[in-house]
């Protein structure tokens, strides 16, 4: 796990560990019904699809810490109805800065060896 991918932010009443990387792509993915990820950024264009975002991000974070898992998405909707501008900015920005996917990281020094 890349400690560069974690945000920790208060929402739903308490402070939650958001995870940006593949494991919260998939939950995101399946939340919004997408195959393709060159639609993950279309899928954000949505409110369904920043509801589901947030709770992949939540998610995965509670997975990791071993928390129990006690919200839906649904509920993570009335956590952005709480939410201040900028703590969604500060969300949103993380996400498009996250080391996931390749983007953001930069390329390995040396030569590459992939094993058959």
């Amino acid at each position: 796990m890349n400690p560069n991918n974690h945000l920790e932010i208060e929402i739903g009443g308490k402070v939650r560990s958001l995870y940006y990387g593949m494991n919260s792509l998939q939950v995101f993915m399946d939340e919004e019904g997408l195959k393709d990820v060159n639609k993950i950024q279309e899928g954000l264009t949505s409110l369904s699809g920043i509801r589901s975002l947030l709770y992949a991000l939540c998610y995965v974070g509670d997975k990791i810490k071993g928390n129990e898992i006690d919200y839906t998405a649904f509920q993570v909707g009335f956590w952005l109805d709480e939410m201040s501008d900028e703590d969604l900015a500060v969300i949103m920005a993380k996400f498009e800065s996250a080391h996931m996917l390749g983007k953001n990281k930069p390329q390995s020094k040396g030569k590459k060896t992939i094993k058959k």
